[in-house]
């Protein structure tokens, strides 16, 4: 072993032994309303006093998505434009929690309106946090299965979706491929094979 991987394995050992603690907030303030989020600065200090800065979080609704598996097993999919991205995204059928609305409840709702696909039972499978660094909100993610078409979609003013009905074969394929890269949805392809047989 090197001196380096030396120096590298004492450093791990002591801050494994050294217990983290949560650092103390001086103040906070929001300093940016954008519709869907808000950003809020934060001054915090290290729990040893030495460290203190201003730090950044973005405050943002619950999201959930969905798995809609029909009868047979296949997968509801959408297809919509991202700003973030500026390009076309192969996705679930998912969106904000509106307050007050279970997690089960937003996936019953966001499934009808995007996709005009009913379930004969929902699930909630597993919940993650997109991104603690910045986000301060939990994505869930819901099982619908024996999904069927009973409508149309009820789309918001800003949203165009196409819906289409893949294997799960071929929904590996797309991640494999990089045609399905939202790291949400790739979280909630895990969801699902953890909770198969």
């Amino acid at each position: 072993m090197s001196d380096s991987q030396d120096r590298v394995e004492v450093q791990n050992k002591e801050t494994a032994s050294r217990p983290v603690e949560a650092w103390e907030t001086l103040s906070s303030e929001q300093i940016a309303d954008c519709h869907v989020f808000t950003v809020h600065r934060h001054k915090r200090r290290s729990p040893d006093g030495i460290a203190e800065g201003d730090f950044h979080t973005i405050s943002a609704p619950d999201w959930v998505n969905v798995i809609a598996l029909t009868e047979s097993g296949d997968m509801v999919m959408i297809c919509q434009y991202r700003h973030g991205t500026n390009e076309l995204a192969w996705e679930i059928p998912g969106g904000m929690i509106d307050p007050g609305e279970a997690p089960e409840e937003a996936a019953r709702r966001e499934l009808l309106e995007e996709t005009g696909y009913e379930a004969d039972e929902i699930q909630l499978i597993g919940s993650v946090r997109p991104n603690p660094a910045l986000f301060d909100n939990t994505n869930y993610t819901v099982l619908a299965r024996g999904v069927r078409q009973v409508g149309l979609q009820s789309l918001d003013e800003h949203e165009d979706i196409h819906v289409a009905v893949y294997s799960p074969e071929e929904v590996d394929q797309m991640v494999v491929k990089g045609e399905v890269n939202h790291a949400l949805v790739i979280d909630a392809l895990y969801w699902l094979r953890r909770c198969q047989p």
